[in-house]
């Protein structure tokens, strides 16, 4: 008799170990994909957060923030105007998705805006004041992660804000 073959057996275990290595490779690609998609969404969602920052910041210092207003709108959850020293009006939408300033959208890739820790601060002490907005942006409530908006503005008196007069 000639042993130079498999056994159906040996066959067998053979297969049945690669297919169980299989399963967990493809199981491991799957979340290795689902992290990749997760963390692009994150990098897009800070940046996008970034610019928002930055271009309301931009408007504040060289366009000279003369008052602040919170505003109603439909479907719109959060809303300020903001009024310039040339007149200027600008307003800040935020929508469970979305936030819209001086015409431009930025769509939130996951998660959602919410009113829940929403803040809205002004303290002006004589001389000098501190605006204080704070958008909160929740990202997976499965891991509690949070990621707010803060819009701060300090400065000279120059300026008057409705709404809260203490943080």
């Amino acid at each position: 008799m000639n042993n130079k073959g498999f056994t159906l057996v040996e066959l067998m275990v053979s297969v049945s170990l690669i297919s169980i290595v299989l399963v967990f490779m493809f199981s491991l690609l799957g979340d290795i994909k689902r992290e990749s998609a997760y963390s692009n969404d994150n990098i897009n969602d800070t940046l996008n957060r970034s610019t928002i920052i930055r271009i309301i910041q931009n408007d504040f210092i060289e366009k000279r923030l003369n008052r602040v207003e919170t505003c109603r709108e439909d479907g719109v959850i959060i809303c300020y105007s903001f009024t310039f020293e040339d007149g200027l009006n600008k307003k800040l939408y935020v929508r469970e998705k979305e936030l819209e300033y001086d015409n431009e959208i930025w769509k939130l890739g996951d998660g959602k805006y919410s009113t829940e820790g929403e803040k809205y601060c002004y303290i002006n002490n004589g001389d000098n004041y501190l605006l204080k907005i704070v958008i909160p942006v929740i990202n997976h409530k499965e891991d509690n992660r949070i990621h707010d908006i803060e819009l701060i503005k300090m400065g000279m008196t120059s300026f008057t804000a409705s709404g809260s007069e203490s943080c």
